[in-house]
């Protein structure tokens, strides 16, 4: 890596990605982003992915610190009404910067930004074509499918999850790379198979595989237990207590989930392992129902624990 930010402990932001040429996407992709910043212009983005620690934020970061740019950050999770699109965007985009730099608007959780109750997405729309001379917007989230399409078809847009999928074998092997020279530079021992074990589990999450790293690491050696050395068995462990209504194990369980999401996609993924046909509709609401409430919760851990509540009390869920 070219960056380090060493004010951190915690390796998953100490190891986050500062620049493009540090992060861990497909060869193509990363020749488009340094071709834009070569220029010194970026296009309208749209950055999608509803698994956490793929490098959303990440890639933004990278973004703005490349191309040096002036950048207007707003949450439009928590912010997203039409007065931050009316009084505190228009006055960004439209002023231009005494040194030239670029003008860069993020709109974070931008799927969170409602369209037809109070119109902010229709007058996003408005504000990306009129300033675009002058200002660049670039919005994240996890479901772009909540985004109207007037805005998707003024944006060049990377779904994360997409890519995560096609371009796995290539982004496996430069996750290993990365892990393995985390280890190194921390001067920690380890198996080349523990590493590749870590990567087959917790795929496409790096921020999760990372996070796991650091918590294993006993006398200067990563050291995992022998439970988590069998693809996914912290997850199979948890379905099985909500079969069995063991609720007290599954709290205990669900709490040491480094990334409590992740149990949303792996139970999709997993369904007809688990469910019979007639339990899977109702399964797939309540994952998509909790998963929408994961990107508001403060935490993380209490959503997934009130989940497996709900899968545990719902008589029209059963599992095999």
């Amino acid at each position: 890596m070219r960056i380090i930010d060493n004010k951190h402990y915690i390796w998953a932001e100490k190891y986050r990605p500062q620049c493009i040429d540090d992060l861990i996407i497909p060869e193509f992709m990363k020749k488009q982003l340094l071709g834009w910043i070569e220029d010194g212009q970026v296009p309208n983005l749209g950055i999608w992915g509803n698994t956490p620690g793929l490098g959303k934020t990440s890639l933004t970061n990278a973004l703005v610190k490349d191309l040096n740019a002036s950048v207007l950050w707003k949450n439009a999770s928590g912010e997203g009404g039409i007065d931050m699109m009316r009084d505190e965007i228009p006055p960004f985009a439209a002023s231009v910067t005494d040194d030239g730099r670029p003008k860069i608007v993020v709109l974070d959780e931008a799927d969170n930004l409602t369209a037809v109750v109070n119109g902010a997405q229709y007058n996003l729309r408005g504000s990306i074509e009129k300033y675009a001379k002058n200002c660049r917007f670039i919005l994240t989230g996890n479901y772009k499918e909540k985004v109207i399409k007037p805005i998707l078809n003024r944006l060049s847009n990377f779904d994360f999850d997409d890519i995560f999928a096609k371009h796995k074998k290539e982004l496996g092997t430069l996750i290993y790379k990365r892990l393995v020279w985390i280890l190194e530079n921390e001067k920690i021992g380890y198996e080349k198979s523990d590493i590749q074990q870590i990567i087959k589990n917790f795929y496409p999450s790096i921020r999760e595989m990372t996070t796991f790293m650091q918590q294993n690491i006993i006398d200067s050696k990563l050291t995992i237990d022998s439970k988590y050395t069998e693809v996914d068995k912290l997850k199979e462990d948890i379905i099985g207590t909500i079969k069995r209504k063991e609720f007290k194990e599954m709290l205990k369980l669900t709490n040491e989930l480094t990334d409590p999401s992740s149990l949303f996609t792996y139970i999709y993924k997993h369904m007809n392992t688990y469910f019979p046909d007639e339990s899977i509709p109702h399964t797939i609401l309540l994952i998509s129902d909790y998963m929408d409430r994961a990107s508001r919760a403060r935490d993380e851990q209490i959503n997934i624990a009130a989940f497996c509540t709900r899968m545990m009390m719902d008589t029209n869920i059963k599992i095999k």
